[in-house]
C-alpha cells in the first residue's frame, strides 16, 4: 500500500464480515469512512512588546520520555513540523530547560499552533528609550514649574 503525497498511512486494521450470502451486516453495501491525515503543530517566538516573530532563537521539542524530537533556530516565521503522535511535549527555548514549557498535541485535522515570548534587545530599547523621554519631560516640567514659581516671586517683590 503506498498514500499521496503529504499524507501518512494508517496502522489500524479494518474489518468487516460478509456472511454466505455476500451480505454486510445483514446489507448489501456498507461504508467505510477513514480519516488519514497527520498531525501538524506550528512553533514559533514572539517579541513581548511588539509581538512580531523573533529570529536566532534556539528551539527544542522534546517526547514525554525527554527525547529530542526536533531542533532549530528560529528564522523570524513560525515552524511546521508535520507527524507526530499525540501527547505532552517540552519546548526548550536557547537550551534552558529549567523555563522549559509543556504543550499538548491532540489528534486533530487542523494546524496546532503554539506560541510562545522572549523579551529581545529591541523590547529593552524601546522601553529604555521610552524611559529617556519620559524623564527628559518630567525634568522639562520641573524646570519650567520652577521659573514660573520664580517669576511669581520676583513678579511679587
Amino acid at each position: 500500500m503506498s498514500a499521496v503525497s503529504d499524507y501518512e498511512m494508517s496502522n489500524e486494521d479494518y474489518s468487516f464480515t460478509v456472511n454466505g450470502d455476500g451480505l454486510i451486516d445483514g446489507k448489501e453495501t456498507e461504508e467505510i469512512k477513514v480519516t488519514n491525515r497527520i498531525i501538524r503543530i506550528s512553533v514559533g517566538i514572539k517579541d513581548k512588546l511588539f509581538r512580531g516573530q523573533v529570529s536566532d532563537v534556539n528551539i527544542a521539542i522534546h517526547d514525554a520520555e525527554d527525547n529530542t524530537v526536533k531542533v532549530w533556530d528560529s528564522t523570524g516565521l513560525e515552524q511546521t513540523i508535520e507527524g507526530l503522535t499525540p501527547g505532552e511535549y517540552m519546548v526548550i527555548i536557547n537550551g534552558n530547560k529549567d523555563q522549559a514549557q509543556k504543550i499538548r498535541v491532540e489528534d486533530k485535522t487542523e494546524l496546532q499552533a503554539f506560541s510562545f515570548e522572549q523579551w529581545t534587545v529591541a523590547d529593552i530599547g524601546a522601553i529604555i528609550g521610552v524611559s529617556f523621554v519620559v524623564i527628559g519631560m518630567i525634568v522639562i516640567l520641573v524646570i519650567v514649574g520652577k521659573r514660573r514659581r520664580q517669576r511669581k516671586i520676583e513678579d511679587k517683590e
